[in-house]
């Protein structure tokens, strides 16, 4: 599963996928919270350099020089520099209708470092926002390429250096990684590698967002720069408590409802004229680990997602037969696990 020798590896198919994806703003990772106390910035630094000890591959770089496949290069030591910003110079004036978590939150998700021509780049940024508006907070933010880190991965890594900062020194938890894991189509099982759900969906980027439905999408503004904003849904406990009761007694998945309601509220807010229909695609991330050989926990930081696209006209009749078929699975054992948001307040 791991080679303690390596000092490095070529990236996965689904990791290159994640490299193409740079340039156009997909693949990038971004892991926030809001401290409701300062941190010292050498204390927060020497634990992002236990947790890169203990993790290699957050301590490694993506090498894109020449015309091969990028490398993951690890290196010996921790050398990560948490850069202070302040969060005063970023957030406008008078201040959006976006919180100003939410509004450094999309502020990270277009920095792109990995999109120069520099041939290697790291794999984690962290930065520390202070002079927020709100005194006595402070923002921290860990970009990482998504190459290297999934949605799972980040649950980890933020419940580990929370963890760090507060001091805590479990022997057990410490231990260092031999090495690091091998890419995703790798441990795939043999006698499941012909089947189509590994080969479409290990191609991100290819096959959900350079589809041919999804790449030839007008643009009203096709000349602009593309950027990525965030759309953020809060139910309370009474409506999550409906939501559910509402899914198990019509016996629809909970991603299901969820991305049927992305697509109604999407088509709601365009004010289509009666009967005109328009596509979307709605794709879903899988958390492999478990059907991989051998199986991975969620400490393994990596990338083993992959991608389960739906796409649809958004007329009334399919609109609804949308929430069907995203409801139901369409693979046994290969259901998809929602998971919310990453945000945490100290």
């Amino acid at each position: 599963m791991a080679d303690p020798t390596a000092a490095g590896r070529r990236v996965g198919g689904t990791e290159h996928s994640w490299c193409r994806g740079v340039p156009g703003g997909t693949g990038v990772l971004v892991l926030g919270f809001l401290l409701s106390r300062p941190v010292p910035r050498p204390l927060l630094e020497s634990s992002l350099h236990r947790l890169q000890t203990s993790h290699p591959l957050l301590r490694s770089r993506l090498t894109t020089a020449g015309p091969d496949q990028p490398f993951f290069s690890i290196a010996h030591s921790p050398s990560l520099t948490v850069r202070p910003l302040s969060a005063s110079n970023i957030l406008q004036s008078p201040p959006g209708s976006t919180s100003h978590f939410h509004a450094l939150l999309e502020h990270e998700l277009n920095e792109k470092p990995w999109s120069s021509p520099a041939p290697s780049h790291p794999i984690l940024f962290a930065t520390a926002y202070d002079d927020m508006p709100e005194p006595g907070r402070t923002v921290v933010a860990l970009r990482f390429h998504s190459a290297a880190c999934d949605r799972t991965s980040a649950a980890a890594i933020l419940k580990e250096l929370l963890r760090l900062i507060a001091g805590s020194t479990k022997e057990e938890e410490e231990e260092e990684e031999e090495g690091f894991h091998r890419a995703m189509e790798d441990l795939i099982p043999k006698q499941d590698a012909w089947k189509p759900f590994w080969a479409r969906g290990k191609d991100l980027v290819g096959y959900s967002l350079n589809g041919l439905r999804t790449s030839t999408l007008p643009f009203e503004d096709a000349g602009s720069d593309r950027l990525s904003e965030v759309v953020r849904l809060v139910l309370g406990v009474d409506d999550t408590q409906k939501l559910l009761n509402a899914c198990k007694v019509r016996e629809i998945k909970l991603c299901g409802a969820m991305s049927a309601a992305a697509l109604v509220a999407t088509n709601s807010s365009k004010h289509l004229e009666k009967d005109r229909a328009e596509t979307y695609t709605v794709v879903t991330l899988i958390d492999c680990r478990k059907y991989l050989d051998p199986v991975l926990h969620d400490r393994s930081i990596g990338e083993h997602r992959v991608a389960d696209p739906i796409t649809r006209p958004s007329s009334t009749r399919t609109m609804f037969m949308g929430e069907k078929s995203c409801g139901r699975s369409p693979r046994d054992a290969m259901s998809p696990t929602p998971m919310p948001s990453i945000t945490r307040s100290i």
